[in-house]
């Protein structure tokens, strides 16, 4: 079960893409910017959409995600220099997963 646009408000819309490859996740790099990997061995799948709140200034939307990962088992690597799904973060844009 993941959230869809109507859980965000009324003014919420689907962007594009909406939906992620459930096969890839995000995962920080040491510059703090997102890349794509392939899913570890203990992710089973992920899944992220992407919303929006439309603005009429020149701000420009208010952007929203909301993702959902299973788990092998319910042992996560918070805390050791992982990311929440125990996938060691990037370096030097090296592939976390491989």
């Amino acid at each position: 079960m993941i959230a869809g646009p109507e859980l965000f408000g009324r003014q919420v819309v689907r962007t594009t893409p909406y939906e992620s490859d459930p096969s890839r996740w995000a995962v920080l790099d040491d510059g703090c910017a997102w890349q794509l990997a392939e899913l570890p061995a203990g992710v089973l799948a992920t899944l992220t959409r992407h919303f929006e709140v439309p603005t009429e200034d020149a701000k420009g939307p208010v952007r929203l995600s909301a993702t959902v990962t299973v788990h092998r088992t319910a042992q996560r690597g918070l805390g050791t220099g992982r990311n929440a799904g125990g996938v060691p973060r990037l370096q030097g844009g090296a592939s976390a997963a491989g």
